[in-house]
């Protein structure tokens, strides 16, 4: 009884377990995001055995699904402040010299509410930081007086200051301007971003050097509440250009290091006209110019611009632009000389209404006008800013661009609401008219899309113009360099960048996603910024591109591939370097084919295979599986994690490799514009021979270049020719050959004085030298230009006759020397007279300029007999008069008699071409 009672147990036991094996659990996906997000943190700190500065975590990760909060063990050494927008800042105190580095366990505590209950998820991320100790003497810094007395260079980018009292009197979009009464010093990134003016703030962070200027980098501020508030006095400019003289005069443009002494930025009230370059949509298009200027030229190295040049990151940047050609008074802060744009600097800081300009009621309609905007597009039920009227006077009126448009039931123009279509996107267009009395109305368009973006392939959105909002998937393969993290469809890569976004992105590799973002490039890498993105979940990577299928390595070749998956093997490293951010960075070699490519590893990527990658040596060979081609002006090879790399082996070579080899490494000069000699290797470095001859035998342009000496001689005619030779690269039974184009330019001089007459003759000394000015400027010959002769064919000029006076644009001038009786006979023409003007028919004449030989009569160190041959005038340049044929019209040192005509014999008082002379 007791088996079959057993048995029975176990039948029903099975028939039990059979019901539970069919039911399946729930699976709370919260724990692994929550996981996800534990993981992304380990690419936070790209170095923790080595803190310096103050460091930035997120408190809010994988779009705000995990909520992070730190703790640090040693607060005096690392401190966390308030959290604000998904980050919060560390501030770090560094060890004095000597007293050691220091050891700090910071810790996150995770967060997620589960999927399926009310519970919260939670886990715990722990890593040890190593504050490093100060590399200089600790020195007192109480004051922003203080800081901008530190004149020693090892200062910069290292040491850790705090300050109180310091009154936060203006801002701009990326940095805030505060003083302390001792002087002004700009608060820049960090806790700028959460300062507010007119309040006061103890800020704690480093002291960096940037052009000339002194900043709070890395910073934490906390209010002083109950603290006075200061400003420091503004200043008054009323003459711009003046203002920035006196600025030049005192050397404010000149900081070029710590040791030259620091830029204090002003607060002033600047009274100037705005200028915005026309055509130029660059970030540096604006500057307040003197109410009087009737033009501008952007600064150079030699003259800095008569301007002030609005910073991009200033606020109300775009309200100061409408006020183009307007004179205005701004409250504004010089906060430094801007070396690379050869200009002083301003941030605008008056807010929205603090542009003051005496207006015409056709300038405040334009205004009005070009202040109106709406998006180009929504994918939200949002409210449209439509007014009715204009800051300024004017009468706004808003209708439908197409009437007939069924669309335009999604906007409602009288309370600005916007209805979103379901599934779907649908295009209106917006009319504004903008009226003031007794002026015509001004029409502006605007185009808005409604509804969700159509999703594209990313091929498409890297054909679109910058700017572009688009919605595309692809797989996330990692980070490529630069922190940008790439993702890829079937049809190619695409990079995103944004700080936040990013960090996010880091725990979302492997799967697919959909992003909508704005397109724009940067250092010729497509990117998209400003994204959201959604996780679709985890996805099979695209098969990765074998780079070795490619005859060339070149941009070109590899942009196809730019931010996808792709493979290498047995690359050789020809250069390898690690500079100061940690961020390594080889030169590879694939030694089949010759081809070389860059490769990055930016250290805020983590990777698990470190200790592999720092220890890799010029020499040693590495090959890559799913690596991702970033894009840095070029292709740049990148990696994020361990098994995109590993160790290579030598590739066993054949005659045809080191053929193509030597091949690739053939470089010789192309270009040439003066004779030089041109250096033809015969040999290659892997035992190739190289021989040259001329692509076309029968091109008479070849005789430009030899090829046995290597010497290049420029044509006869000014112009540009082309000589093509071709290598022929041989080893064994392999031969290849590589042609390249010779490029010699004989470059026409630019247009300067010639001399356009020549007369020589008798009786007595009767000499001229007429000189023509073929430039559209009028040419001042003082300390400039002189005459020279070339006696009884010395190996030397003598006589040197310093010319003074001016030619007018077109005109002439007439040197001479007369002897006769009747001395008006050339003195009539003549502007200068001298008696060391005494040449014969056989002896040259030059014209310098500057001590340089710029036109040549006759052939220097050359005895003719009794004068030189032109055309069929034997001894032409005796007892005759010469013109400068009118088609030349630029000056030569070299004598060619081609460019002179004989107008006859000199007979006393026949001479009627001197005074003037014309060209075609």
């Amino acid at each position: 009884m007791k088996k079959v009672l057993f048995i029975l147990s176990i039948l029903v036991m099975g028939l039990v377990l059979v019901s539970c094996g069919d039911k399946e659990e729930p699976v709370d996906g919260s724990i692994a995001t929550l996981a996800s997000a534990k993981t992304s943190l380990n690419g936070v700190f790209s170095d923790p055995s080595n803190i310096t500065n103050n460091i930035t975590v997120p408190t809010s990760l994988l779009n705000g699904a995990v909520t992070a909060t730190w703790d640090s063990s040693e607060p005096g050494v690392i401190a966390f402040g308030t959290p604000d927008a998904g980050l919060v800042t560390g501030t770090v105190n560094r060890p004095a010299l000597g007293d050691g580095d220091a050891t700090v366990v910071v810790t996150a505590a995770l967060s997620i509410k589960s999927e399926l209950s009310d519970d919260m998820l939670t886990d715990t991320f722990t890593i040890t930081l190593t504050v490093k100790e100060n590399t200089v003497a600790e020195i007192s810094i109480e004051t922003v007086a203080d800081i901008l007395a530190v004149v020693d260079s090892e200062y910069d980018g290292t040491y850790n200051v705090t300050i109180e009292n310091l009154s936060v009197f203006a801002a701009g979009d990326d940095a805030v301007f505060a003083y302390d009464g001792t002087g002004v010093i700009e608060v820049y990134g960090g806790a700028s971003a959460d300062m507010e003016v007119g309040k006061v703030y103890t800020v704690a962070g480093t002291i960096d050097w940037y052009y000339g200027l002194w900043e709070i980098t890395k910073s934490t501020a906390t209010e002083q509440t109950g603290a006075t508030f200061q400003a420091p006095t503004k200043e008054a400019i009323t003459n711009v250009s003046g203002y920035i003289d006196a600025l030049l005069t005192a050397g404010e443009n000149n900081h070029p290091s710590v040791a030259d002494g620091a830029f204090e930025p002003i607060y002033a009230s600047i009274t100037g006209k705005v200028y915005v370059i026309p055509g130029d949509d660059s970030n540096y298009n604006t500057y307040i110019i003197s109410s009087d200027a009737t033009a501008f030229t952007v600064g150079s190295a030699d003259t800095p611009a008569q301007g002030f040049m609005v910073y991009y990151h200033t606020n109300n940047l775009n309200d100061l632009r409408l006020y183009d050609g307007i004179e205005v008074t701004i409250d504004v802060v010089i906060y430094t000389y801007r070396t690379n744009n050869n200009a002083f600097a301003i941030y605008y800081v008056g807010g929205a209404d603090g542009i003051t300009a005496n207006l015409t009621d056709a300038e405040k309609q334009s205004i009005d006008a070009a202040s109106l905007s709406l998006p180009e597009s929504t994918t939200e039920a949002v409210t449209l800013d439509l007014p009715t009227a204009g800051a300024n006077g004017s009468t706004i009126a808003w209708t439908f661009t197409d009437a007939n448009n069924a669309a335009n039931s999604y906007v409602n123009l009288a309370t600005g609401a916007v209805t979103v279509p379901t599934g779907e996107q649908v295009t209106v267009g917006i009319t504004a008219t903008v009226s003031f009395a007794g002026l015509d109305d001004i029409v502006l368009t605007f185009t808005l899309k409604i509804g969700e973006y159509p999703l594209s392939t990313i091929a498409d959105a890297v054909a679109l113009a910058n700017g572009v909002t688009v919605r595309v998937q692809g797989v996330v393969l990692g980070y490529s360099a630069n922190n940008y993290v790439s993702i890829q469809d079937a049809t190619g890569g695409i990079s995103l960048y944004n700080s936040a976004g990013v960090a996010d992105l880091a725990a979302l590799v492997g799967h697919n996603v959909e992003v909508i973002g704005v397109t724009n490039i940067y250092k010729d890498n497509e990117y998209l910024e400003n994204f959201t993105v959604t996780d679709l979940g985890t996805a099979d990577y695209p098969a990765a591109f074998d780079l070795q299928t490619l005859a060339d390595w070149d941009a070109t070749t590899l942009l196809p591939y730019q931010n996808a998956r792709v493979t290498a093997e047995n690359l050789k490293v020809t250069a390898y370097a690690v500079d100061n951010y940690g961020n390594i960075t080889m030169t590879l070699l694939d030694e089949t084919t010759g081809n070389v490519i860059n490769f990055k590893w930016d250290s805020r990527t983590p990777v698990e295979n470190m200790t592999f990658l720092q220890a890799v040596a010029v020499d040693d060979y590495i090959s890559f599986e799913g690596a991702v081609l970033g894009w840095a002006y070029g292709p740049l090879l990148s990696v994020s994690n361990g098994s995109q790399y590993f160790a290579g082996v030598a590739p066993t070579l054949t005659d045809a490799n080191y053929v193509l080899l030597d091949s690739k490494e053939i470089s010789i000069s192309t270009v040439f514009t003066q004779e030089d000699t041109l250096t033809l290797p015969t040999s290659g470095t892997n035992g190739s021979t190289i021989a040259w001859t001329y692509t076309d035998v029968n091109d008479t342009n070849n005789s430009l270049v030899d090829l046995t000496t290597g010497a290049v001689t420029l044509p006869l005619d000014y112009g540009t020719v082309n000589v093509s030779i071709t290598a022929t690269i041989t080893k064994g039974t392999e031969t290849l050959t590589k042609e390249f184009v010779i490029e010699i330019t004989y470059a026409a001089p630019t247009p300067d004085l010639l001399i356009s007459e020549y007369i020589e003759g008798t009786p007595g000394n009767r000499k001229a030298i007429e000189i023509y000015n073929p430039t559209d400027a009028a040419i001042v010959l003082d300390n400039v230009y002189t005459l020279a002769l070339n006696t009884n064919a010395n190996t030397t000029w003598s006589t040197a006759i310093a010319l003074t006076g001016t030619i007018a644009a077109g005109d002439v001038f007439v040197v001479y020397y007369d002897d006769s009786t009747n001395n008006d006979q050339l003195g009539t023409f003549g502007d200068f007279e001298t008696t060391a003007l005494a040449f014969n028919g056989d002896d040259a004449i030059g014209l310098f300029k500057d001590g340089v030989l710029l036109d040549l009569f006759g052939v220097f160190g050359e005895d003719p007999g009794d004068g030189w041959t032109i055309g069929e005038v034997a001894n032409a340049t005796k007892d005759h008069v010469i013109t400068r044929d009118p088609s030349v019209t630029v000056p030569t040192a070299t004598w060619n008699p081609s460019q002179w005509i004989v107008v006859g014999a000199y007979v006393d008082g026949s001479v009627t071409t001197l005074g003037s002379h014309t060209v075609s």
